[in-house]
Parts: C-alpha cells; sequence; structure tokens
C-alpha cells in the first residue's frame, strides 16, 4: 500500500555500505597479494606488460571501490558498481595475459564470483556470475572445465541468498499488517527529510480514539481488520510525496514535505472526516464499527532541528486532541509546545 519513496534506495544503500566498508578493504588486500605474487610466478607470462599494467588496474579498481563506499555525494551510489564491473573486466584480462589455464590465477575468479553477488543488487549479480562463469570456461583450458562448474554454483548461490536477504529488507521497510512504513525507516525518512528535504515541513502523529475498545468487544482479529482498513482510508487521502509510517500501536506517523501548518491542517482534516464517516465491517456481522482518529502536527521551517524534539512537539498537540477526541492540533515553527 505504501508508495515507493526515494529514501528506500538511500536506507538500502546505506545498509549495503555498512557492510562493504568492512569487507572490500579485505578484498581489496586480498586481490593486491594475489597480483603482487604474479611478480614472483616463475612460469614467463605471455603478455607480460599487459598482465602488469591489468594486475596495477585490479588493484586502482579495487582501491577506488573502497573509497567510493566511504562517500555520501550522488556518485557514491553508483560508482561502486562501475569499479565492480572494470574489477571483473581487469581481473579476466590479468588471469588471460599471465597464462590463463597454465596460470594459477584462475581461482581469483572466485573472489570476483564471491564478491559482485553481495555488493550488487540480484540483477547485477547474476550478470556478473554469468561473466564469471563464460570467463572461467574459456580460461580453464582442456580438461579443466570441471573446476570452472564451481563459478556459476557459488555465484548463483549466493544470488539466491541476496535475493532473499533483499525479501527480508522489504518486510523491515514495510509494516506486514498496514502496509504502510515501518517505524525504523520511518525515522530515517524524517530525519533525512529534515536534514536535506523541501521546507517547511509538517509531521504530525495520528491515533485512533477506542481502539483499544474495539479489541475488547470484538476481539483482536477485528481491531486489526479495523486498523488495516483505517490505514488504507488514510494513505488514500495523502499525497504522493508524503509518509506514512506505522508509529507504534494504533498510532501513525505522517510526514509531509515542503508543507506548512495552514496546508498540513488541511490534509489532516480530510482525513479526520473520512475515518469519522467511514464505517468498518465486521466478518460475520451486519452491524458495523465507527471509530475517529485525533491528530496533533509540528510545523518545521528551518534546519537542524532534531527529530525527536519534532517528535515530542507532535506528541504534545495529540495529547491535546486527545482531551477532546477526534481532533487535529497544530504547533507552528514559530511557537513553543506548552
Amino acid at each position: 500500500m505504501a508508495r515507493s519513496q526515494p529514501g528506500e534506495r538511500i536506507w538500502r544503500t546505506r545498509d549495503r555500505s555498512r557492510r562493504d566498508r568492512f569487507l572490500s578493504p579485505v578484498r581489496t588486500g586480498g586481490l593486491a597479494i594475489a597480483t603482487t605474487a604474479w611478480l614472483f610466478f616463475p612460469r614467463p607470462s605471455p603478455q607480460p606488460v599487459l598482465a602488469g599494467a591489468s594486475a596495477l588496474a585490479v588493484w586502482v579498481a579495487a582501491s577506488a571501490h573502497t573509497a567510493l563506499l566511504r562517500r555520501e555525494d550522488p556518485f557514491a551510489a553508483w560508482g561502486p558498481w562501475a569499479c565492480m564491473s572494470a574489477e571483473i573486466a581487469l581481473l579476466i584480462a590479468f588471469i588471460w595475459s599471465a597464462g590463463g589455464h597454465s596460470g594459477r590465477f584462475l581461482p581469483l575468479l572466485m573472489v570476483a564470483t564471491i564478491w559482485a553477488p553481495l555488493s550488487l543488487p540480484v540483477a547485477g549479480g547474476l550478470a556478473a556470475t554469468a561473466a564469471c562463469t563464460v570467463a572461467a570456461i574459456l580460461l580453464a583450458g582442456p580438461g579443466r572445465h570441471l573446476d570452472a562448474v564451481y563459478v556459476p554454483l557459488v555465484g548463483f548461490g549466493l544470488t539466491y541468498w541476496t535475493a532473499i536477504a533483499e525479501g527480508t529488507w522489504r518486510a523491515a521497510v514495510h509494516d506486514p499488517l498496514t502496509g504502510a512504513f515501518g517505524r525504523e525507516f520511518g525515522l530515517f525518512e524524517l530525519a533525512r527529510q529534515l536534514d536535506c528535504g523541501p521546507l517547511p515541513l509538517t509531521a504530525g502523529i495520528l491515533d485512533m480514539d477506542g481502539l483499544k475498545q474495539i479489541n475488547d468487544q470484538h476481539g483482536h482479529a477485528t481491531g486489526d481488520t479495523v486498523l488495516s482498513a483505517c490505514a488504507r482510508v488514510i494513505a488514500s487521502l495523502i499525497r504522493e510525496d508524503d509518509v506514512l509510517v506505522r508509529y507504534g500501536g494504533d498510532e501513525f506517523l505522517l510526514i509531509l514535505p515542503g508543507t506548512g501548518l495552514d496546508e498540513a491542517m488541511a490534509v489532516a482534516e480530510r482525513v479526520r472526516a473520512a475515518v469519522r464517516d467511514t464505517t468498518f465491517s465486521e466478518r460475520g456481522r451486519r452491524a458495523g464499527i465507527r471509530l475517529s482518529v485525533s491528530i496533533g502536527l509540528r510545523e518545521v521551517s528551518q534546519r537542524n532541528v532534531d527529530p525527536q524534539d519534532c517528535l515530542r512537539a507532535a506528541d504534545a498537540c495529540l495529547y491535546t486532541a486527545k482531551r477532546d477526541r477526534n481532533r487535529v492540533v497544530g504547533l507552528a515553527a514559530n511557537e513553543r509546545p506548552a
């Protein structure tokens, strides 16, 4: 139900970069040692100049990959992929020029085969594994094609594992019951919007009035049905760039980027009225269930605002709205919480 947001890709890249920042220096060191060992390889190389140049280029590409993982600019989003592609191509050139099947460096392809699925999305991992498989078959030489079988087995196996991890990541981003974004991603997105998103921004906390009584009277299964249906009503009324987050229990967080308090109040009033006028059906019964919501809003018009301060102000407004229920209370950027 939740619309895709630019912050999803950034969050996924951030989590992947954390792992890569630890593993990439290890891989770079391994490649440097293996290619440096070529200098002491007793068998003469058929293409010594090309082998030396490609060995140096492999190390440079791996080092660039490691350096890019520590950058935060847009180039860092696709730069490591370009470096990985260059590494694989240069590694194949090095193995061929260093002796091909008569050399001792064919296992280096396994390094690329292991690393690519762990660093790239599923499609990139499949492409890299296919390239390494073809290269292994061509470089293995007569009688050693069975050795090349290990390359696709490892590559496709790790790609499958990456696909499962991607599915787990998506489940962590979205709340499985309501389809809204999960709390962890919501807090990350709020901090990101406050740091570099369009201002003013308004954050709101929405609480369902009386959901506990519905759970007590009709059971938690009915309460979950009402909660999910209410989330769909809210999602249908907010704009494409707005973010709906299940904040916890029967509370939702609304992030409205580029929205002042007056416009946010209008959005919140539409949500409040729509939920109040909706009859939520209970399975197996004719009588419907009515519900209302209370909403607290906090406007932010400048940078360097702590997300927790923003949430505390919105929560204070929600507390005021809950006194009467079925109400929207907002706090402007130039006002201080009571």
